[in-house]
């Protein structure tokens, strides 16, 4: 018997189907298509109606009251219900054929409701090894009763106790009422007792279900429904629809029905079922397989099968014969007409009543699942995957970018998408996995992210999925790894530090038939990106070693060139056209305003929400960004003052609790302690709560920091305010990008988002010098941070905690080398490492230290794992945090050559640097340690500052006291030209890791003309130039020594009159000097392709280029000016003529006068 939970209506929708036992036909081209569309069916219960049979209901799938089945005709059972076969008597079968006469008409439908030999185990849905083979006589799910007919004595089969099974049941809200043989046979008052507590039990629990939902439905429900009323109906029907879908599905899975040969269809179905249902299912149907196949490529044609209605079934040996009933609950009648298929409601129901105690739900929903399609999607059958956007999601078309990342996941192929805030990147995975017959999970980096990404799957009516977060018990994350593994979810939503665990790397090595590895917000890959995690580090070779075969889909708004370079060496996608982007990241639906706070940061802001803004007066919900938590920055104390200041509630959301300074007396003495403002369980409920409201519109404006502005959805945000400006333009553009997403009714309305931000200045230039000059070490920039003091502005707020949470290279290295040396150099295999172990410094509280250390040691490791003397790592968080730590067999040689393979990744022929710095230190490990930290320190610690450096000088242009002056429409449109990837961002990106630098591609500089097809290419304007100044700075903020990159940028600075400005010399001059180390020959390639672009600029520029030029070639002034005819070289070649002449005069006139004096 196969059962299905699986229904478009509120009704009875678990039921079975009889007589069908044929093996799937697994190896048909079919067979994966037609698991994805049963799985479909089976998304939710009730399911959405597609639109086709919208058409014809409405959309009645979540509306309406529950409709209960109930057939009026008494069941039959032959051979369940068991007797003495040697005393020819059954009292239980007796017992269920009285009931009618027994209860009364009141109680008229309690045969039809009641199921006979029903397992213990199957009632309490817990399995218990006492029970495993046991069963009662009869159980009643709308009441939690079990009826016993007890005829022989109190012991069962197996010497069990009945009231230990008694007792068992009753721990499930389940009562067990018992009545003996003799009662029966004698008819005495024993029995009309045992009746009415029959009674009592069916009318307690009723009242009981009522009590608490209203709108439930009981036990005297059942006998209430007129079925012929429209409504009802309409239930019924969709009912039949839906069933008679499974069976089709279940027919062509086994090799039952074909879909290139006729057959007929019998079905003898309930009276008064209007047999149009039963078409009407399989046009719905044969809509979903021919879009199914046409994404494939496969043939399907017309349905060749013919559904006729009959009163009795012929003697056709090859039609198919169904019994059909959507009232009938099923029974044992099937067994003696094997060549008829029964199709019967269920005695359970999917879902939980409330009331019903603490039993689970019936749901019998499986996953079809074999391995992976491999779709073939294109432009020409692209229409199919908007008939599943439609059907499933209900939205009409893509949006832009979208549809490429899907087709190319389809195919199969490791993917990574890159999508503007707000474009719906979330919906290319949504979709990509409910079309595969696999399994699929998705990393998410914050909580927030998560529960965010559940509910929208769920709004769209996709409820087979869940999450796993801390939230949750230890037995509901098993219980959901659980459903995952038995194919219950689609897919689940995951945590990458759970992927740093022993169990659950072993539980993922356990399932099979899994799709795709998911990871949104994939630049927390990366180590170089702004957001990384250090559980993120390991996720990609930890989920390649677990999960064969699976296939990447990295998403993200926001990837820096070198966290791009990270992310594909990660996730092993080498082709280009793998990665999928707009090369248009802009939104028109978006304004940016950036504002000079003159210091008075709190009074701008409650000035904007009152007179610009006008939160209050126009209801508009905000989100106000803060880069901290705690302090006169942070989103507490903030959302606090604006409650207080405009008397309405503000939320607060963060991803740390805050902490208040209180006043501790010991004694005579007081001190000023941190104490957090909630506990973790009121900090849980308190985030979960304030999203929840904001989302639903109780809060109207939160203060935040970054964990809310990751991924999460809400459409109707009008405003966001940056309280300081964020670390880089990405996050700008990401955290700005949670407004205006509502596009139809923002336009109708206010026309545009507002993204503001407010700016805090730095006054103390020399510092800010110091700490975005590249060449600052560490102790620099630590130095220069203090030094802004309390008065600081935007940059001390951004580097502020960093640089005083980071170690320097120094103590970093004695530190590792120390874990090292001390628990792992003399040991091999496996070690664990607990954590209050480590770094015990007696000064510090023992308590507080493996808290404080935790993290920080799994960056070590994670730096030992780079150099190979760890292989892998895991960690536990059950009572004391520890680290499983697998160690390698290496060497000395081997040390070095994985740190030179991991640093060339980026950056090649830099070592030999990092070898002289570090040349004084003896100790290899520790000199190969202090290296590798030093390269992070210079490369991501660059990247950090440039980025930032990058979004300050733009918003100082935009007030007026940058380099240049721009409105707050070039800042837009720079910080979507930031974004933007085309031929010349992939061109520049080559040359950054490229020898080669100009000589090949000064081709950059030239434009293929359009408009004059007799010229070939002409040279870049400055408006084009403008054009890819954002790609270029992205790329800048990663290659700190590009001397392709300092060269481009350098030229490009030159052709618009800034090359004084900003960094346009000193990074044109650093690549010359780069230079001049190279080769003789590929010294003249790259010169000669300098001079041939400078040939092209204006004389003032000319003469800037000739002047950098030779103040490190100053031989080449003759080449130089051949080819610039600049004013500079041409005085220096005037100048060496002037002296060559005068040397010749001097020569000359010292033989002249020689001579005379000869004479």
């Amino acid at each position: 018997m196969l059962k299905f939970t699986a229904g478009y209506a509120a009704t009875n929708n678990n039921f079975v189907i009889q007589n069908l036992d044929t093996p799937y036909l697994t190896d048909n081209v079919y067979y994966p298509g037609l698991c994805v569309i049963k799985n479909l069916l089976q998304r939710a219960c009730p399911v959405k109606l597609s639109e086709f049979l919208q058409q014809h209901f409405g959309d009645v799938s979540f509306s309406g009251k529950f409709v209960p089945l109930l057939s009026r005709e008494t069941p039959v059972w032959r051979r369940t219900i068991k007797g003495d076969s040697q005393k020819n008597l059954n009292p239980a079968l007796d017992f269920f054929n009285a009931i009618p006469h027994y209860f009364g008409k009141d109680y008229a439908h309690f045969q039809q409701l009641l199921r006979p030999e029903v397992p213990i185990n199957f009632i309490t849905w817990q399995y218990n090894k006492d029970f495993y083979d046991q069963k009662v006589d009869f159980y009643l799910p709308q009441a939690l009763l079990v009826i016993e007919i007890d005829g022989r004595n109190e012991f069962g089969v197996h010497g069990y106790n009945d009231k230990e099974r008694d007792i068992y049941l009753e721990k499930f809200g389940i009562q067990t009422i018992r009545i003996d043989t003799k009662d029966i046979y004698q008819n005495t008052d024993q029995l009309q007792i045992k009746i009415q507590e029959i009674k009592d039990r069916i009318q307690v629990i009723s009242h009981r279900i009522k009590e608490q939902n209203e709108d439930s439905h009981t036990f005297f429900d059942y006998p209430k429904i007129d079925y012929t009323y429209p409504n009802v109906a309409g239930t019924i029907q969709l009912t039949a629809i839906m069933r008679f879908q499974i069976l089709l599905l279940e027919l062509l899975m086994r090799g039952k029905l074909s879909f290139d040969q006729q057959q007929v269809i019998e079905i003898k179905s309930d009276m008064g079922l209007d047999f149009t249902c039963f078409e009407l299912a399989l046009k719905d149907l044969w809509l979903w397989l021919e879009n199914i196949y046409n994404l494939q490529k496969l043939p399907l044609s017309n349905p060749p099968f013919l559904i006729k209605k009959v009163k009795d079934f012929s003697a056709l040996s090859h039609a198919i014969k169904v019994d059909f009933s959507v009232y009938k609950r099923w029974t044992d009648e099937n067994i003696y007409v094997p060549d008829v298929i029964f199709v019967r409601t269920d005695y359970f129901d999917p879902l939980k009543e409330e009331g019903h105690g603490g039993i689970g739900s019936y749901d019998y929903f499986r996953m079809m699942t074999t391995s992976p399609i491999t779709y073939a999607v294109r432009d020409d059958n692209s229409g199919s995957l908007k008939f599943f956007l439609k059907n499933l999601i209900g939205y009409e078309d893509f949006r832009s970018g979208q549809l490429p990342i899907i087709q190319n996941i389809l195919s199969n192929r490791d993917t990574i998408g890159l999508l503007p805030t707000g474009s719906g990147k979330s919906l290319c995975f949504h979709l990509a996995c409910l079309l595969q017959p696999a399994i699929n999970f998705v990393v998410c980096p914050i909580k927030s992210l998560m529960i965010d990404q559940e509910q929208e799957l769920k709004n769209f009516g996709i409820q087979r999925i869940s999450s796993i977060t801390s939230d949750h018990s230890a037995a509901e994350k098993e219980k959901i790894q659980s459903d995952f593994g038995d194919k219950k979810l689609f897919l689940v939503l995951i945590s990458p530090e759970r992927f740093q665990t022993k169990e659950f790397r072993s539980y993922l090595a356990s399932l099979d038939h899994l799709a795709y590895a998911v990871i949104d917000e994939i630049h927390c890959l990366s180590e170089w990106g702004h957001d990384f995690r250090t559980s993120y580090l390991c996720l990609a070779k930890t989920i390649k070693a677990y999960c064969k075969n699976i296939k990447f889909l990295g998403l993200t708004a926001t990837a820096s060139a070198n966290v791009l370079k990270d992310v594909q060496i990660e996730l092993g996608i080498f082709d280009k056209t793998d990665i999928k982007t707009l090369s248009d990241f802009s939104r028109p639906e978006l304004e940016f305003i950036v504002k000079d706070d003159a210091g008075m940061k709190f009074q701008m802001l409650t000035g904007l929400l009152k007179d610009e803004i006008e939160w209050l007066a126009q209801k508009k919900n905000g989100i106000v960004f803060t880069p901290f938590v705690g302090g006169d920055y942070g989103c507490y104390q903030l959302s606090n003052k604006l409650s207080s200041l405009f008397e309405k509630k503000v939320g607060w959301f963060a991803g740390s609790i805050p902490q208040t300074t209180v006043r501790v007396q010991y004694g005579n003495s007081v001190t000023m302690q941190k104490k957090p403002v909630m506990s973790e369980s009121e900090f849980t409920e308190y985030k979960l709560s304030v999203q929840k409201k904001f989302k639903e519109g109780e809060l109207s404006l939160l203060a935040a920091t970054k964990a809310f502005g990751m991924g999460v959805n809400k459409k109707d945000v009008y405003f966001t305010v940056h309280y300081g400006i964020p670390g880089s333009m990405e996050a700008l553009y990401q955290e700005g990008g949670r407004a205006g997403r509502d596009k139809e009714k923002l336009f109708s309305k206010s026309g545009s988002a507002k993204c503001y931000v407010l700016l805090g200045k730095e006054n103390k230039s020399e510092l800010l010098k110091a700490i975005f000059d590249p060449k600052s070490d560490f102790e620099t920039v630590k130095q220069a941070v203090n030094d802004m003091g309390y008065q600081g502005g935007d940059i001390k707020s951004n580097l502020f905690l960093r640089s005083q949470g980071e170690e320097d290279i120094a103590s970093a290295a004695k530190n590792i080398v120390s874990l090292y040396n001390d628990y792992m150099k003399e040991k091999q295999g496996v070690i664990i490492l607990k954590s209050q172990s480590l770094f015990l410094d007696e000064e510090e509280n023992r308590v507080k230290i493996p808290n404080k250390f935790f993290d920080k040691t799994e960056k070590y490791l994670y730096r030992l794992m780079l150099l190979g003397i760890i292989l892998d790592y895991t960690v536990s968080w059950q009572g004391i945090k520890s680290f499983r730590v697998q160690l390698a067999k290496i060497n000395e040689q081997m040390i070095k050559q994985n740190l030179v393979r991991y640093i060339e990744k980026y950056e090649k022929g830099t070592l030999r640097k990092y070898e002289q710095q570090f040349a004084y230190i003896s100790n290899p490990l520790e000199k190969y340690v202090s290296m590798l930290l030093q390269w992070s320190y210079d490369h991501h610690s660059y990247h950090r500052r440039q980025s930032l450096k990058n979004l300050y000088e733009n918003c100082l242009n935009v007030i007026g006291e940058g380099t240049e002056k721009i409105d707050n429409l070039e800042f837009k449109k720079r910080l979507e030209d930031y974004f933007k990837m085309d031929d010349n961002t992939y061109l520049m990106q080559d040359v950054a890791d490229s020898l080669e630098y100009l000589d090949k591609r000064s081709t950059f500089f030239w434009i293929k003309d359009t408009e004059d097809p007799l010229q070939s290419k002409r040279f870049i304007t400055k408006d084009e130039v403008e054009e890819i100044r954002g790609p270029l700075s992205r790329l800048l903020e990663s290659y700190q020594n590009s001397v392709g990159l300092n060269l481009i940028s350098g030229m490009l600075r030159l052709m618009l009159d800034q090359f004084d400005d900003g960094d346009g010399r000193e990074r044109l001059e650093n690549a010359l000097s780069q230079l001049k180390k190279m080769k003789e020959d590929v010294q003249m390639r790259q010169i000669i392709a300098i001079l041939e672009i400078g040939k092209q600029f204006p004389l003032y520029a000319k003469d800037s280029l000739a002047e950098s030029v030779l103040k490190y070639f100053p031989s080449i002034y003759l080449l130089v000016h051949s080819f610039l005819q600049d004013n500079h070289s041409l005085n220096i070649a005037l100048n060496k003529t002037n002296k060559l002449l005068l040397s010749s005069y001097k020569k000359l006139h010292g033989k002249f006068k020689a001579t005379r004096r000869q004479y």
